[in-house]
């Protein structure tokens, strides 16, 4: 199983944040970005905004506290 593991971060690669979304930038597989308080991970080479075919939910908004 370890070396089924490796495999797969092998071909995925590391993740690269690269901060809000932002409309005319150019993202690539792998890349991660914050849009609509969730982080979102591109699958393929993209410029649209997530949700989409393109783009993976990492980590989804979650609630806001009470105040």
């Amino acid at each position: 199983m370890e070396k089924r593991i490796e495999k797969r971060i092998e071909e995925r690669g590391a993740l690269k944040y690269l901060g809000t979304f932002n409309m005319g930038t150019s993202y690539q597989k792998g890349d991660a970005i914050t849009y609509g308080g969730s982080l979102w991970v591109a699958l393929n080479p993209t410029n649209s905004k997530p949700p989409g075919p393109d783009w993976q939910l990492a980590a989804k908004r979650g609630r806001d506290a009470a105040r």
